[in-house]
């Protein structure tokens, strides 16, 4: 499972590098055809060793444990390519580098105090 996660991580820093000088949306699509290659192969290997290994192997214990490792992976790798980019862009602020959140997204400068309004003026009372 360990290499699921560095699969989200070289879509993240993908992400965070293109992020620097191009848009959301345009980060997003650099970044997916960046890693893409990546996350399938190897992915698609891992999920495919470890269901024929869990299939053809003896011991009904490692049979599981390699199915559930099969499952988690293809999971894993689903959830990195179509949950992590909207994650990414609703999380933009947060996600990247210190210095280019402030370039990005600088403080919005504080409100002037209200001044206070003046009292009502008396009513005549109604006749």
């Amino acid at each position: 499972m360990g290499a699921t996660i560095d699969y989200g991580i070289l879509y993240t820093s993908y992400y965070r590098e293109m992020r620097e000088t191009m848009p959301v949306r345009d980060a997003l699509i650099a970044a997916y055809r960046g890693s893409i290659h990546t996350v399938l192969t190897s992915g698609s290997i891992m999920v495919l060793v470890t269901a024929v290994v869990g299939k053809f192997f003896g011991n009904p214990t490692i049979e599981q444990i390699c199915r559930t490792i099969s499952i988690g992976a293809f999971s894993a790798i689903l959830l990195i390519l179509l949950f992590l980019p909207g994650m990414l862009a609703l999380l933009d602020r947060w996600v990247l580098p210190r210095d280019l959140r402030r370039r990005l997204y600088p403080p919005k400068a504080p409100k002037a105090p209200k001044a206070p309004k003046p009292p009502k003026a008396a009513r005549a009372p109604w006749p």
